[in-house]
């Protein structure tokens, strides 16, 4: 489960990601594409995430999971 956290906290900033540029934050994920595109397809089919369907593959937070990620932030902080 903390890869896909890392993941959702990478992605958190609300904008598109490449499946490329996000295997390339090896020190964070220490994933390949394959795994990452295969992560991202589950996370797709639960409403986790958006994924364009154009080329080169993109994936964003969906605008519910970004809220939900915020609050959760702030619940730890209080």
């Amino acid at each position: 489960m903390q890869v896909i956290d890392r993941l959702l906290d990478f992605l958190k900033n609300g904008e598109w990601h490449s499946i490329n540029e996000i295997s390339a934050q090896k020190p964070l994920l220490k994933l390949t594409i394959s795994q990452v595109r295969e992560i991202l397809n589950f996370l797709s089919e639960y409403g986790f995430i958006e994924l364009t369907q154009s080329t080169p593959i993109q994936a964003k937070l969906t605008p519910s999971t970004q809220k939900f990620l915020k609050e959760i932030s702030i619940a730890k902080r209080t």
